[in-house]
């Protein structure tokens, strides 16, 4: 699947000369990656200093609690867990009905090793990237389906919690990842150009595309850009940003505040008015009359969300996760687009705001590359 897998990737399937191989290294001028870098580093920088002053950045990263103050975090714990069995599930489902489609060849796709799934020589190339693409969608789907049913179940049960995914956040979360947009984008593409030169000065070339990029490069056919299209900007920014912010980043919020932050929540106590003592006689309490005793000050302890600095951990370790599971030579770049995405899902509150800006970045990704792949 074409993931939120790196400008840089894009970079070099749009630089190569139309009579280079899509799979071979690109060597770029350092004039050409120098003007680059300043005019988006500018860009960005500017865009940046424009949001400060008009106050993106001043309420940090404690946004709105997405499970209420003393309720337990529990159940984003539990769907966590479920979505890995979902995972299993969804992608055997997804296997067996591939197989009794095809009998044999998913199975022989499956065991060849990743280097070998893309060959130019291979007439069967696309149908085996459509295959895997079609059963990392059951995958998903069985992850996503299962991870939210425990939510529903035990927000039946009284549990007052999300991940914030409902319809109250959708507007604002829509709004805000649209903007965020406009600093991602630049800053993303910026961090590209910078990690090119240090390969560059390291004696790297630009690293080929991505593996989905060189395959629709080889074979523009319609169901493998249909399927590339519908996993790039539907499928991947959907369900990596519910499993990996909504569960993943909120069980590590909270576990981490739990476990080395006084369980879990910042607590101080604050003092309420004396209670009338229920059970007096009606006259005692009329006016002028006496109390038979006075009831002591009772305290009331107030509970806090997780503080600033859990979350930032949370962020941190999310995103190394979430980097590492993409291409060795991305893993800079989607560790940068994870922070951003981890901040904004912290301060908004709202996932939406994430799976927005998750897929604006890999759309744009695609747009970049696909005239070039359906004219030539």
């Amino acid at each position: 699947m074409l993931e939120a897998t790196a400008f840089m990737s894009t970079l070099a399937a749009v630089m190569q000369p139309a009579t280079q191989p899509a799979s071979t290294a690109v060597n770029v001028p350092w004039i050409a990656l120098w003007i680059m870098l300043g005019f988006l580093g500018a860009v960005a920088g500017g865009l940046t200093v424009a949001a400060w002053f008009l106050g993106a950045f001043r309420a940090g990263v404690q946004g709105p609690p997405r499970v209420a103050p003393g309720h337990p975090a529990w159940p984003v714990a539990v769907g966590l867990l479920a979505a890995l069995g979902g995972l299993l599930v969804g992608g055997t489902i997804g296997f067996v009905l591939l197989e009794l489609k095809d009998p044999g060849a998913l199975a022989e796709d499956v065991a060849r090793p990743p280097s070998d799934v893309i060959q130019t020589n291979d007439p069967d190339d696309p149908a085996t990237m459509v295959r895997m693409m079609q059963v990392s969608a059951f995958s998903y789907a069985g992850a996503m389906g299962a991870a939210l049913l425990v939510l529903v179940i035990a927000r039946a049960l009284g549990w007052s919690g999300g991940i914030g995914l409902g319809t109250k956040n959708l507007g604002r979360g829509l709004i805000t990842g649209a903007l965020a947009l406009i600093l991602v984008i630049p800053w993303m593409m910026t961090s590209a150009i910078g990690l090119q030169i240090f390969r560059k000065a390291l004696g790297y070339p630009l690293d080929a595309a991505h593996e989905l990029i060189r395959a629709l490069q080889e074979h523009p056919e319609a169901e493998l850009i249909l399927w590339g299209i519908l996993s790039a900007v539907v499928i991947a920014p959907l369900a990596e940003e519910v499993l990996f912010r909504g569960f993943l980043q909120t069980t590590l919020v909270h576990g981490l505040a739990r476990l080395f932050g006084g369980k879990g929540l910042e607590r101080d106590v604050e003092p309420m008015l004396a209670q009338p003592v229920s059970g007096l006689a009606p006259e005692a309490s009329e006016p002028g009359a006496s109390l038979p005793y006075q009831p002591a000050p009772v305290r009331r302890v107030i509970t806090h969300p997780p503080a600033a600095r859990w979350r930032w951990v949370a962020i941190i370790l999310t995103s190394i996760l979430f980097a590492c599971l993409h291409e060795a030579w991305s893993i800079p770049l989607i560790f940068l687009l994870s922070l951003a995405l981890g901040y904004l899902y912290e301060r908004t509150g709202s996932l939406w705001t994430s799976i927005l800006v998750h897929f604006g970045f890999n759309t744009v990704n695609l747009m970049l590359v696909l005239p070039g792949i359906l004219y030539g």
